[in-house]
């Protein structure tokens, strides 16, 4: 065995325990990489175990720990190397994104193994990634309906009990994601325990310093045996409420590591030159080249004088159809946010040009258009908007007006009010959204239907514009949902992931929303499902205690006056 050349220095301690391990431990690699949670820094050690190992992980796995007992700031994983190349051919991008050249640190000498196949389609990979973890979340939407249920019939031990599954189905999920395996056991306390060297958010759910923390993961755990093979489980509503927030927290942060795991999978893609008219800078974002077709489509529907990109996104979407013998295909589709600076006012032309270039199915883009003139953006730089301010000096200008050299003046920003503005506004927010949605609670069970779902609409509206005027400084001029959910999803997955709009079933239940303020307006004989109804209120309800939880941290940070919290 050797130690691989690289030109990076290792500390000693980390040079030290690599030594240790390979003299223990039938080696076939060892990858090194950061993990990197606001202030928790380790430096994970990834151990693949040679094919001829004749010793089991579980007989090693002691023997390894020994080694990391004074490591404070080191982290090891211990996996058969054969496991991981299995994973990674069926879709884990986890280990696909850090067994990389870069953070191989040691390989076993005149080894001929091969992690990742040359032949290895990486399109059908992050389909399969996908497909994988979309059944795993019908399951647990399916156990979180249960629990529901048996909420509103009072049965609160047998909800317990659905909140556990659906609980452990996330972990699960996002461990076979990350490792290419679950743990085995119905323990919610070890699957944290599990996830430690993984992801520092879901191993923290429940803290080990916080006694009422502990009391409500003993009854969880509790619940899985009790119910099912005793009669003695007890849990009070509150109790049973505080686990309902806690399943929210695993779903949200299962989702957000499943996000940055697909967002570090970067599949190649082809995109247009951009015109000469754009300005080509040291991108902010990777491969953020916008379509020439796409910014063509702009222009010819206004006099544009600038185009700023502030966000983008990529899907992948597949297909087939066996009955005119098509193949399986795989299709990339990018989303772009953009500021499009006009001569003249172009709000609601905005809205039908967004619209026409997200519904042509021809393209491989869709878009979300924030159209301001160029008067209200220099009013706004002037008017120490955060917002804009923040667009000039991180944002990416992908196409100006033949003659527009230079940028727009960007004067100094002054944040000393920033922490006020936003607190201000979203306690506005907040309140007027909390009284909406429980307003609806009110209408809805007096069996107002359409009534309950226009002050539904209402109440996430409210929300929204809080959130987005706390993490962006913007406020919109058009207040869709689908809008606000758009941009939104600039910097959190919260509302998407709450409201989905990905199945046939699932944009039933959004445009049922979205539509419902115009129905509660000005159509008379509307049918509405009370099962729909109340279905769009609970998850009213995690969206308020979520954004709640997400604005919390985010105002923590500006009153820090940290600089990355006026960073878009």
């Amino acid at each position: 065995m050797e130690k691989l050349e690289t030109n990076r220095t290792e500390t000693g301690s980390l040079k030290g325990i690599i030594g240790q391990i390979i003299a223990l431990v039938d080696v076939e690699r060892i990858y090194v990489h950061k993990n990197e949670k606001e202030e928790i820094c380790h430096t994970v050690l990834t151990i693949l175990i040679a094919n001829t190992c004749t010793k089991s992980p579980a007989e090693l796995l002691p023997l390894v720990n020994i080694l990391f007992n004074e490591q404070h700031e080191l982290r090891f994983t211990l996996h058969p190397a054969h496991q991981i190349k299995d994973a990674i051919s069926k879709g884990n991008l986890y280990f696909y994104n850090i067994c990389t050249e870069a953070n191989l640190r040691y390989g076993k000498a005149g080894s001929d193994y091969e992690l990742i196949s040359t032949s290895l389609n990486r399109h059908e990979m992050l389909g399969n990634a996908r497909k994988q973890y979309d059944l795993e979340e019908e399951k647990i939407k399916a156990f979180v309906s249960g629990a529901d249920f048996y909420l509103e019939k009072e049965n609160y031990a047998q909800s317990a009990f659905m909140l556990h599954q659906a609980i452990e189905l996330n972990y699960r999920a996002i461990e076979h994601f990350i490792t290419g395996k679950s743990k085995i056991t119905h323990s919610i306390k070890a699957h944290q325990k599990y996830l430690e060297p993984y992801c520092t958010e879901l191993s923290n759910i429940f803290l080990a310093d916080f006694e009422r923390d502990m009391e409500l993961l003993r009854l969880l755990d509790d619940a899985y045996l009790a119910v099912r093979y005793e009669n003695s489980y007890q849990i009070n509503k509150q109790d049973l409420s505080a686990l309902r927030v806690k399943a929210s927290e695993v779903k949200l942060a299962a989702l957000k590591t499943y996000q940055q795991i697909l967002n570090n999978f970067q599949p190649s893609s082809t995109v247009a030159k951009l015109p000469e008219t754009v300005k080509q800078q040291n991108q902010k974002f990777d491969d953020l080249d916008v379509p020439f077709s796409l910014i063509e489509q702009i222009c010819g529907s206004f006099d544009v004088e600038r185009i700023y990109c502030f966000g983008k996104r990529t899907y992948l979407a597949s297909r087939s159809n066996p009955f005119y013998n098509i193949p399986a295909e795989h299709i990339e589709k990018d989303h772009y946010d953009l500021v499009v600076i006009t001569s003249e006012k172009a709000t609601e032309k905005a809205s039908d040009v967004q619209c026409r270039i997200n519904d042509n199915s021809g393209n491989l883009y869709t878009a979300l258009l924030l159209a301001h003139t160029k008067q209200s953006f220099q009013i706004s730089l002037k008017s120490n908007n955060r917002f804009f301010h923040n667009l000039l000096l991180y944002g990416v200008p992908v196409y100006h007006k033949k003659g527009l050299t230079t940028e727009p003046a960007l004067p100094e920003y002054d944040p000393s009010n920033t922490s006020f503005h936003c607190q201000m506004h979203w306690h506005q927010r907040y309140y007027r959204g909390k009284a909406f949605i429980e307003a609806a609670g009110s209408v809805w069970d007096e069996g107002e239907e359409t009534v309950a779902l226009s002050l539904l609409n209402q109440g996430i509206e409210q929300i929204c514009l809080g959130l987005i005027y706390v993490f962006l400084g913007y406020r919109p001029n058009q207040h869709s949902l689908s809008q606000l959910f758009d941009l939104c999803f600039n910097f959190t997955p919260l509302a998407d992931s709450i409201f989905p709009r990905n199945t046939p079933e699932d944009l039933r239940i959004f445009n049922m929303l979205s539509k419902s303020a115009n129905h509660g307006r000005f159509m008379i004989n509307v049918s509405v499902d009370p099962t729909d109804t109340g279905l769009i209120y609970r998850r009213s309800k995690i969206l308020i205690e979520e954004s709640e939880r997400l604005v919390t941290e985010k105002l923590n940070k500006i009153k820090g006056n940290q600089p990355s919290s006026y960073v878009l």
